[in-house]
């Protein structure tokens, strides 16, 4: 048998507001219904409780702030990783949006984003003591919980998150395609 262990950019970076920032995302998720795994219209590899964004209408100014963020990182340091091209200025960035709460025992099944995305990314809003770290699969990397952080990656990149030990884990987390035909 022919083991590969996949090589990877991956960002992890903290945003400088994130504090404030955090606080204000605690009062959207507040605004939100989530959804379990069973009353969820969408296919969801996480079984814990979800509420996803179908229009940019529904984002708040912090969302968009965490969304720009993200684009300006993916754009400046996974140029090399992701097809080239599409990541150019004149790629026309499309964002799927979610927000992922996790209670005790909660979990995400390993799987990738590879139809969905040339980049995937998770951003911890709140990150209790005993929150699940995001484990990807190939390398068994994991990234602790902190709030603040974003984890930023290739969409082929296969991840999951282990069952969680608390109540209330949060996060923002979305899938970014690059259309040129626009």
């Amino acid at each position: 048998m022919l083991t590969i262990i996949e090589r990877h950019n991956v960002i992890v970076e903290k945003h400088p507001h994130y504090q404030s920032l955090n606080m204000k995302l605690m009062e959207d998720v507040k605004k939100f219904k989530f959804y379990s795994p069973k009353n969820n219209s969408h296919l969801t590899n996480i079984q814990g409780s979800q509420y996803n964004f179908h229009s940019k209408d529904l984002w708040t100014p912090s969302m968009n702030l965490i969304v720009d963020w993200v684009h300006m990182l993916a754009r400046e340091k996974l140029r090399a990783t992701i097809n080239a091209g599409a990541m150019e200025n004149d790629g026309n960035p499309t964002t799927n949006l979610w927000f992922a709460r996790y209670n005790k025992g909660d979990y995400t099944f390993d799987h990738d984003h590879a139809w969905f995305a040339l980049v995937a990314f998770v951003y911890f809003v709140n990150s209790p003591s005993g929150s699940s770290p995001l484990v990807f699969s190939t390398s068994g990397k994991k990234i602790k919980a902190e709030e603040g952080k974003v984890v930023i990656f290739p969409g082929t990149l296969r991840h999951g998150v282990p069952p969680n030990k608390c109540d209330n884990r949060i996060v923002l987390a979305g899938n970014i395609g690059y259309d040129l035909n626009t």
